[in-house]
């Protein structure tokens, strides 16, 4: 207790006096990470938004559970603001102890909750983006094992860490009778360990889906850098998983988490921005088509780097006459991936014999029966009335 009566949450060591006029505190660090990823991936889901909906005239799943993810990350980042007004970000001995209570009711039920629902929303979005393309079934399992584990594994942290301590309230009111598990190590590592091996298996499973295609070695890295960028992500829950036992040991931890704290904003906009990525080809390719190299410097760059091949690519050749199969022989290659929109194929299969030529073209420009593009500028309703049959 300090001389205006004030208790801190915990006393200060040796030979320091608690400050609760202008203490130390590291908050800053949120509010950065919060001004810099969350505008940036919400105008870039607004932009995904705006491409299913004007551009490529079709909503699906994903877009809707990319848009929640983003709703949620919007609370997580209120969560925190509250957090760092109240507590997170100062010593434990500069905190008052009501001030850390309400601090840490906050982060145990709303922040849990919407850090873990936002990462499930984002997982599932990608998940379901991925099963929009034509796919072997053994794939396609793969993808709802992998949904299946994220969900269960994200309600599990999110909802059930509140039920470690009797009553409740005992996980921020350390003064109320109760008692609360003899460790919360096992479940904090196995909740971390699941979201580090979802993250893997999200990342990875692109490799399985184009693998079949033949590509030139420069496409084929391109697009996988696209679907893969997730990898940052990955990175960062890597760290976080490693920086588990310094979390789970240390006694200042409204202190010593702003760094856990600042990362996990970070990873859960940055996730929103890596699955939204892939579907604004479109919006691109509309607006800013001098971005897409034409089919003639594509096939020349291609013809420049035909000593990386192996074997003969097939040809760049007109929409119309995609549906046929290649037979090696003409030249040229493949340098556009075109992914099928599977979501009206009630098979679930793909033959894999010849190219897949409908769809979204990782969200492609609806196209009309004739291989004219449309004038997304001029004419937008044009393309939002395109038949689905065309849309490719």
């Amino acid at each position: 207790m300090d001389s205006n009566g004030i208790i801190p949450i915990a006393p200060p060591p040796p030979g320091v006096t608690s400050n609760f006029v202008d203490p130390e505190d590291l908050s800053w660090q949120l509010r950065v990470a919060i001004g810099v990823t969350l505008p940036i991936a919400f105008i870039i889901c607004l932009l995904r938004l705006y491409t299913s909906r004007f551009i490529v005239g079709r909503w699906h799943i994903d877009d809707g559970l990319i848009a929640l993810a983003v709703l949620l990350s919007v609370g997580y980042a209120i969560s925190n603001s509250l957090q760092a007004k109240y507590a997170l970000g100062r010593h434990l001995w500069d905190v008052p102890y009501q001030d850390g209570v309400t601090g840490a009711m906050i982060e145990i039920t709303a922040g849990a909750v919407t850090y873990n629902m936002s990462l499930v929303m984002t997982k599932t979005s990608i998940l379901f983006f991925y099963l929009r393309f034509p796919s072997p079934r053994l794939f396609r399992a793969a993808c709802y094992a992998v949904m299946a584990m994220a969900i269960g594994n994200g309600l599990t942290a999110g909802f059930s860490f509140l039920y470690l301590c009797q009553p409740i309230r005992k996980h921020w009111d350390w003064a109320v009778e109760g008692k609360c598990v003899a460790s919360f190590t096992i479940p904090f590592w196995v909740a971390a360990i699941v979201n580090m091996v979802t993250d893997i298996f999200i990342l990875l499973l692109p490799v399985w889906l184009l693998r079949p295609l033949r590509l030139p070695p420069v496409k084929m890295l391109s697009v996988l850098g696209v679907l893969m960028a997730g990898g940052f992500v990955c990175g960062i829950t890597i760290y976080r998983v490693i920086d588990i036992p310094k979390s789970l040991t240390t006694v200042d931890v409204t202190w010593d988490y702003v760094d856990n704290y600042m990362w996990m904003i970070i990873e859960i906009n940055v996730a929103i921005i890596c699955a939204c990525l892939p579907c604004l080809k479109a919006f691109v390719k509309c607006y800013f088509p001098n971005f897409i190299l034409s089919a003639r410097t594509q096939q020349t760059v291609n013809q420049a780097l035909s000593f990386l091949n192996t074997t003969p690519q097939p040809p760049v050749l007109p929409v119309g006459e995609r549906n046929e199969p290649w037979n090696g022989s003409r030249g040229g290659s493949f340098v556009d991936v075109e992914l099928a929109d599977h979501s009206s194929d009630k098979t679930g299969k793909w033959t894999g014999s010849t190219r897949p030529t409908t769809g979204d073209d990782i969200s492609e420009v609806p196209a009309s029966s004739s291989s004219q593009a449309p004038e997304c500028k001029e004419d937008r309703s044009a393309a939002t009335n395109v038949d689905s049959t065309n849309v490719r």
